[in-house]
């Protein structure tokens, strides 16, 4: 970090803006955005294990999913399952 010239603190985004951020990545990867796995990541992952949300997080966990996607040849979608492989395969360390 002392390399680092100019250092700018850039703080949690908000719930809503977590959402839109997520939201607009799965605009950009052609990945259809599902309400229902989205408040599965939030209650399940984010508010149980007590993690902030990053706005780094959604681009990502959505990158993880594609990638997935990729291995079992078949077209990204957001599912509850994909999401929680995705979770478990980025933060490997807080669910054990």
């Amino acid at each position: 970090m002392r390399r680092i010239r100019y250092k700018i603190k850039i703080g949690y985004p908000s719930e809503k803006e977590f959402e839109t951020i997520f939201r607009k990545i799965c605009q950009a990867e052609q990945v259809i955005f599902d309400q229902k796995v989205f408040d599965y990541l939030i209650e399940n992952c984010y508010r149980i294990l007590g993690v902030h949300p990053s706005a780094n997080h959604p681009r990502d966990l959505i990158d993880q999913i594609i990638d997935q996607s990729r291995y079992y040849r078949h077209s990204p979608e957001l599912t509850i399952e994909g999401m929680a492989a995705a979770w478990e395969n980025y933060f490997v360390d807080l669910l054990e």
